[in-house]
């Protein structure tokens, strides 16, 4: 008999959802709002992506599970799929599952910040903000 495997979860190829960016550019009407919403969001989303490798090489799982509820509350604020979604997975994963795939999952967590980070920038530089991710840390 063969093994049943389960189903992968879909992952959006668009980091984010464009309903949620339509929908913060109509929040207000001053020019500079919804750059500087995106800005703050992708210091924060970098500071939280910190926070949780970083704990993952510590074997630290509180922290871990800390700054992924961090990640998903300002994932979710923006729309930011990719990041929503691993912060979901990091705080729903139980100890074992933490230290078995910490270096797979600090990797996934890159991945997904800079993608997403790049397409909040293009989404500032779309808005004629000028806020970009210089002076932030690497990913």
């Amino acid at each position: 008999s063969r093994a049943v495997r389960p189903a992968l979860a879909a992952v959006s190829s668009n980091p984010l959802d464009a309903e949620v960016i339509e929908e913060l550019k109509s929040v207000s009407q001053r020019a500079g709002f919804f750059p500087a919403l995106l800005h703050e969001a992708s210091v924060d989303m970098q500071r939280c992506g910190e926070q949780i490798r970083l704990a993952l090489t510590m074997h630290d799982h509180a922290s871990v599970r800390d700054g992924a509820h961090a990640l998903k509350g300002v994932s979710g604020n923006v729309g930011a799929l990719r990041c929503l979604a691993l912060a979901n997975r990091l705080m729903l994963a139980s100890r074992a599952e933490l230290e078995e795939s910490a270096e797979r999952l600090s990797v996934d967590l890159g991945d997904a910040l800079q993608i997403t980070v790049s397409a909040l920038q293009r989404e500032i530089a779309a808005a004629g903000g000028t806020h970009s991710a210089v002076g932030t840390a690497p990913l």
